[in-house]
């Protein structure tokens, strides 16, 4: 099991609490059926991230700067860009990695 495995079966681990109030780092709170609804947001938006740079034929440093100017605003701008470019280096290869069975 990968490392983003183990992120999404903690997000889901979370998600089968069924919380009545969930509180997100650099956000306001959300109640029950708003924090539901994030969960699956949040499911289903990694998933499609993550098929889209497995299906991305584009050299590694391309598909990073694209996702680095997509992901970097609002509450990740409180860290520094470089921070964010080596995250969407370690998504991508955890993304790559998944696609080799490792």
């Amino acid at each position: 099991m990968d490392a983003g495995d183990q992120l999404l079966l903690a997000a889901l681990r979370l998600e089968s609490l069924r919380p009545e109030i969930l509180g997100l780092g650099h956000h306001w709170f959300m109640r029950t059926k708003d924090a539901a609804e994030t969960f699956a947001l949040a499911r289903r938006s990694a998933a499609r991230l993550r098929e889209r740079l497995k299906n991305d034929s584009r050299d590694g440093e391309t598909v990073i700067a694209e996702i680095v100017n997509e992901f970097y605003r609002n509450e990740l701008t409180l860290y520094s860009r470089e921070n964010i470019t080596n995250c969407c280096r370690l998504l991508l290869r955890r993304s790559l990695e998944e696609g080799k069975g490792c």
